[in-house]
């Protein structure tokens, strides 16, 4: 009779915490211009943000990158980063994939474009957060169809994430006078 399951919580092998860091992006802080969008008229240039992260949990074979508002809709959607690598370049998302780590899927956003797009505040002006996630995935490859979006990406992670960090800022602007 075995009695490994008595064994003290010591034994078990404590996990890495997953994090994410930016040049371009610190958590909670306002996100520059050059990361709002253009294409959305939000006043900025729809340039992706370097993404570095470390503390990969066991078992991760990929990563998945996210970035979205915090209404849900999806802004940029990357799948298949292999597992040894660790960063995305400043402007990635481009749209052309020649920034992109080989292998790497640039997948549909939520407005139709396989690239990057910045959040764009209501004329309003109102605040609001965007939200840049990394996942830890335990698969090489998601099982995604060639024309992919976030929702399908979404369910592809259900079952395969093994970790996530996230890096939240803030964004907003005044119309003009």
């Amino acid at each position: 009779m075995t009695t490994d399951f008595l064994a003290p919580a010591t034994s078990v092998r404590a996990q890495p915490r997953l994090r994410l860091r930016s040049n371009e992006v610190a958590d909670g802080a306002r996100l520059r211009t050059a990361q709002r969008s253009a294409i959305l008229g939000g006043g900025g240039l729809d340039v992706s943000p370097s993404l570095e992260w470390s503390g990969a949990p066991l078992g991760t074979l990929s990563y998945a990158v996210t970035a979205h508002d915090l209404n849900g809709r999806c802004y940029w959607a990357v799948a298949d980063i292999s597992g040894g690598v660790t960063s995305l370049v400043v402007d990635a998302g481009n749209g052309s994939g020649e920034r992109l780590p080989s292998v790497a899927r640039q997948l549909r956003n939520d407005l139709g474009y396989a690239r990057y797009v910045g959040p764009a505040p209501a004329a309003l002006g109102l605040p609001g957060r965007f939200i840049f996630a990394v996942h830890a995935v335990d698969v090489g490859r998601l099982p995604l169809r060639t024309h992919a979006g976030p929702c399908e990406l979404t369910a592809a992670l259900d079952g395969h994430e093994v970790g996530r960090a996230t890096l939240t800022a803030a964004y907003g602007w005044s119309p003009p006078s």
